[in-house]
């Protein structure tokens, strides 16, 4: 799937004067993985050689998710 024009905006961001972001949209729209790349893009160009850390409820739910479709996988 292509990157839409509003994901190229979030991905703009840290290289805008804003100190701030708010996402709004629908449910699976790409926020959660646009927002976690821009995210990572930053962290790596600001704070290089150093170590952080991600997490969060929308994460663990993706895990969970991850789980519940390999478990319905493996039982068919």
């Amino acid at each position: 799937m292509p990157i839409s024009e509003k994901q190229k905006k979030i991905l703009a961001f840290p290289y805008s004067r804003y100190d701030a972001l708010i996402c709004d949209g629908a449910v699976r729209s790409g926020k959660t993985s646009i927002i976690m790349w821009s995210f990572v893009e930053w962290v790596m160009r600001e704070f290089n050689g150093q170590r952080f850390g991600i997490c969060g409820k929308e994460l663990m739910r993706k895990i969970k998710s991850l789980g519940r479709k390999r478990r319905r996988i493996a039982s068919k």
